[in-house]
């Protein structure tokens, strides 16, 4: 849109099939891509200085976000499995989002897992179920969701397992983009200082007085008018 161009998810889903798999990446969670503007400048200019090959068309654009944001799910998904020690063999996808077939497809082949996508209007369903819930038309949550599941259109995607070794290699690609920054860029000068600590979020505290080597922190605390990954070194202050 901002090129003169509103383009819907099947126009650029076709674009992005035509380009070769997996040629760039992204940490969509990087400081960079948080405010708004020109997004695409920015992915060129994140691949650049990542060293990799800088997306150009719309097509390669369109590619490098769907799996990026598919390799992201991955990560989320492992975390959330490391936390509760369980594991999960199908992804729920809900939202806008799961009307790019192609997202839906990429997601299965990158976790290596089931993908159920659907329904599209999940906030406003959910919403409306709640208030029926609230209201005594439907009786509690397992009916609400049952009620969804035969009221709405849910797309399964199965994973490409024969992919599987490329995709495990461009996750351990992404997972190096974290903290690729130098780790003492924009770190405020003042963090020794009282100042400092008195605005710093409690739960960042914490973290602080936990570490006992060094500190890794990697905030995009605008607030305090810095961002990006510092490593502090251990000292009286801590």
């Amino acid at each position: 849109k901002r090129e003169g161009e509103e383009l819907g998810f099947s126009e650029l889903e076709e674009l992005a099939q035509k380009e070769e798999p997996l040629r760039s990446l992204i940490d969509p969670d990087d400081p960079i891509f948080t405010p708004a503007g020109n997004i695409p400048e920015r992915i060129r200019e994140y691949c650049r200085n990542t060293g990799q090959p800088v997306p150009e068309t719309k097509g390669q654009i369109v590619r490098c976000i769907n799996e990026s944001l598919a390799l992201k799910y991955r990560k989320s998904m492992e975390e959330i499995s490391q936390c509760t020690k369980k594991a999960y063999p199908v992804i729920y996808m809900v939202g806008g989002g799961t009307q790019s077939r192609l997202l839906c497809r990429l997601t299965a082949d990158a976790c290596g897992c089931r993908v159920l996508a659907g329904p599209v209007e999940a906030t406003a369903l959910g919403n409306a179920l709640i208030q029926m819930i609230t209201l005594g038309a439907v009786k509690d949550l397992k009916e609400a969701r049952t009620i969804l599941k035969h009221s709405q259109k849910i797309e399964t995607y199965e994973p490409d397992l024969s992919r599987k070794s490329v995709w495990d290699h461009a996750y351990k690609f992404l997972r190096s983009l974290d903290g690729w920054r130098p780790m003492m860029e924009m770190f405020p000068q003042n963090w020794k200082t009282e100042r400092f600590w008195q605005r710093l979020p409690v739960s960042a505290k914490g973290l602080l007085r936990r570490k006992s080597w060094y500190i890794l922190i990697k905030t995009e605390m605008c607030w305090m008018g810095w961002k990006g990954t510092a490593r502090l070194q251990r000292s009286k202050c801590i």
